[in-house]
């Protein structure tokens, strides 16, 4: 059995080393924080088994060794602040995959915690106070921090609790038979296991739950992958979807707009060389204007297929330029409204191109139909949902008999193309809102 152990112990120590090499390779070629923390975590235990084991590698009298001062002043804040780096692996590794405040907040206690208790234990050795009872305090108080966690995971099915949990759970039951043995040793009971193998069940623990941390961690980059083959594949998709509108409205409006020109051009020709300038001077009038709503649609598409300018602010500049644009003429003020909370949002092309001409077909019904004097510009953000809203104070219509022509069934018709949800709010003489709303990720 002696041996048996002895190998154990040397196996597990060797499966420790192993770890904190695969896991600091892993943080150096990914930079992901939770590898780096949890390969401290078992540098951490690696060191602290190995003041434990001592005997095995005949580096020093063990016996003595355990009741030196150095041993008592090293080892406690070893097991401490490995626990910490453990709690920070935990909390990097479930941060963006569960909105459980509770989960976070029993980290963050259990963190707070264990940096008191490492100031204590500063303190008490200062004043030559050496006990093992705060080290047994500790792990007490992290088999209930555990369970509780492991609990928390499988009531609220957190991701990857098909291994965190039984990880957890080899973990607990390991700490919980050592801390007996340990118990056990203090009132100098004479068993082989108390006397001289107290850490073998929570290094057997602490194998299995590396195990299902392992199973755990490759889980979740398994899953990350996957998602981030989806989102490629639907941005890919929303490319090819906005090439298509693109093509279709360069066909439609300024394949249109360019016939008309060629249209006039030959007219003004002819009207020029009959000698009747003036109906010449109006056929280039008509050039004029049409060319240069090529050049500003140019400028849009332009503007629509620009990943730079995906963020939230561009879009907001873009309609507020050309709602002062529009409204110049005309007298209106504009009012643009952001709230200083609103996260950085990101737009994928297809949806800002679309909400930017859902602005433009409002913003002209408003000019053109409302009366109004002011308008309203607002954007808001709650729950990852997404709103613009652009509201008026002018003469409003009835919502159950629209008019013809105001363009609101090409409103209609982006707000489906991009999910979104349009709600249309108007009444004869109390203004105009429009809302579109879509899910932001």
């Amino acid at each position: 059995m002696q041996q048996a152990i002895t190998i154990f112990h040397f196996l597990f120590q060797g499966v420790l080393l192993f770890q904190v090499i695969l896991f600091g390779y892993l943080y150096a070629s990914s930079q992901k924080k939770e590898m780096v923390y949890f390969a401290i975590f078992l540098f951490l235990l690696l060191v602290n088994f190995l003041l434990n084991s001592t005997e095995l590698y005949g580096i020093t009298d063990h016996a003595n060794f355990m009741y030196s001062k150095v041993y008592n002043f090293i080892n406690t804040p070893i097991v401490i602040i490995a626990n910490i780096f453990y709690i920070m692996f935990l909390k990097t590794f479930y941060t963006g995959f569960t909105k459980s405040k509770l989960f976070f907040q029993i980290l963050n206690v259990l963190r707070i915690t264990l940096i008191c208790a490492l100031i204590g234990f500063f303190i008490l050795f200062f004043f030559d106070i050496i006990s093992n009872l705060l080290f047994n305090i500790l792990h007490l108080l992290g088999i209930i921090a555990g369970i509780w966690l492991a609990i928390l995971i499988y009531k609220e099915k957190l991701p990857f609790g098909k291994f965190m949990v039984p990880g957890f759970v080899a973990n607990l039951t390991g700490t919980l038979c050592t801390v007996i043995l340990l118990l056990f040793q203090n009132i100098h009971t004479d068993h082989v296991l108390v006397r001289d193998y107290p850490y073998t069940f929570i290094q057997l623990g602490l194998l299995i739950e590396i195990l299902f941390f392992n199973l755990a961690i490759v889980s979740k980059w398994t899953r990350l992958e996957r998602e981030e083959a989806i989102f490629d594949l639907k941005s890919e998709l929303a490319i090819a979807q906005l090439r298509s509108q693109l093509s279709k409205e360069l066909h439609d409006d300024i394949g249109a707009e360019l016939s008309g020109i060629n249209l006039y051009s030959h007219m003004a020709t002819t009207q020029s060389s009959a000698g009747k300038m003036e109906e010449a001077t109006k056929s280039i009038s008509v050039i004029r204007d049409s060319s240069t709503k090529v050049i500003n649609r140019l400028k849009d598409i332009v503007w629509a297929i620009n990943p730079v300018e995906n963020e939230l602010q561009n879009l907001m500049d873009k309609i507020e330029e050309f709602a002062r644009y529009v409204v110049n003429a005309v007298g209106i003020q504009v009012e643009l409204k952001i709230p200083e909370n609103l996260p950085i949002l990101n737009f994928s092309s297809q949806i800002k191109h679309h909400l930017f001409l859902i602005s433009k077909e409002v913003i002209n019904n408003a000019v053109k139909y409302s009366k109004a004097t002011h308008v309203v510009i607002q954007a808001g953000h709650k729950n990852g949902i997404f709103s613009l809203m652009i509201k008026d104070n002018g003469i409003g219509f009835n919502v159950n008999n629209v008019p013809q022509g105001n363009g609101l069934s090409n409103i209609k018709r982006r707000a489906q193309e991009i999910n979104a949800v349009l709600d249309i709010k108007s009444s004869p003489q109390a203004g105009t809102a429009v809302r579109v709303s879509c899910a932001m990720k």
